[in-house]
């Protein structure tokens, strides 16, 4: 599968999230904040409130990225910690929370910090329920990061080509392959996810979900009565996230 995106910051402030679900995208990731490059302060996105509440106005899917100088595995911590309580604390997402590591001036040159930084940012935030990744070129995904210690996360990486570009390290789940994308008559980057992470999310629970139990108990637990009836129990099994012909199957299934 692939699904198309962008990902957006303050630099796109003019831009609302109507103009990019009617230029075709499917889903944001939004910036919800960044380590100053000169002093590394901590600082949140300007547009991230607006653009999120935008988006879940519109039930239109995002995710969150932190533009980071992290080079060591307590500055990652450090920044997890920000950026949950300034931004994610209390908000449902329906793509990855990713730590951007592209900084030359704090990160170039330092692969094992900058490798501890993403892990410790990652762990964090992981245990605060949140299915979590990391974005970089594909350079840095190379040269300047220990990728083979990363396979328990997402990879997001960045690589402006026409074609799909070649990876060492089993696969990516997203793309960013432009930086010339269009919504309405702002330029955008533009992404391909090709895992469908809102699936995955609400299957294990993440990011604000209730974890889906298995079709059998459910089925199981409509035929004792506990989803109601009609409409109802229709209606209360698709808000829960459970495709309601998959889980009808089943109860016919039982009963016969």
């Amino acid at each position: 599968m692939s699904v198309k995106g962008v990902d957006l910051s303050r630099w796109q402030s003019e831009l609302k999230i109507s103009t990019v679900k009617a230029s075709g995208f499917k889903f944001a990731i939004l910036r919800g904040g960044y380590t100053g490059w000169g002093d590394r302060s901590l600082n949140k996105d300007q547009k991230f409130e607006d653009f999120y509440q935008q988006a879940k106005a519109l039930k239109f899917p995002v995710g969150c990225y932190w533009y980071s100088c992290a080079d060591s595995k307590d500055f990652g911590l450090k920044e997890a910690k920000y950026l949950y309580k300034q931004c994610l604390k209390g908000k449902t997402f329906e793509y990855p929370i990713y730590i951007d590591v592209e900084e030359a001036k704090w990160q170039e040159n330092k692969r094992k910090g900058v490798t501890d930084a993403i892990i410790a940012f990652c762990e964090y935030l992981e245990g605060k329920g949140y299915y979590v990744g990391v974005y970089a070129s594909l350079d840095w995904f190379n040269h300047e990061i220990d990728t083979a210690r990363l396979d328990a996360y997402s990879k997001w990486v960045a690589c402006w080509t026409k074609k799909k570009p070649d990876f060492k390290y089993k696969d990516f789940d997203m793309w960013q392959n432009s930086d010339r994308g269009r919504a309405g008559a702002t330029t955008v980057d533009t992404d391909i996810a090709y895992v469908d992470f809102p699936a995955i999310m609400k299957k294990h629970g993440l990011n604000g979900y209730t974890k889906l139990k298995d079709i059998d108990t459910v089925a199981r637990e409509v035929i004792e009565g506990k989803w109601g009836n009609g409409e109802e129990r229709k209606n209360k099994l698709l808000k829960a996230g459970y495709d309601y012909a998959t889980v009808q199957k089943k109860v016919n299934a039982i009963i016969k």
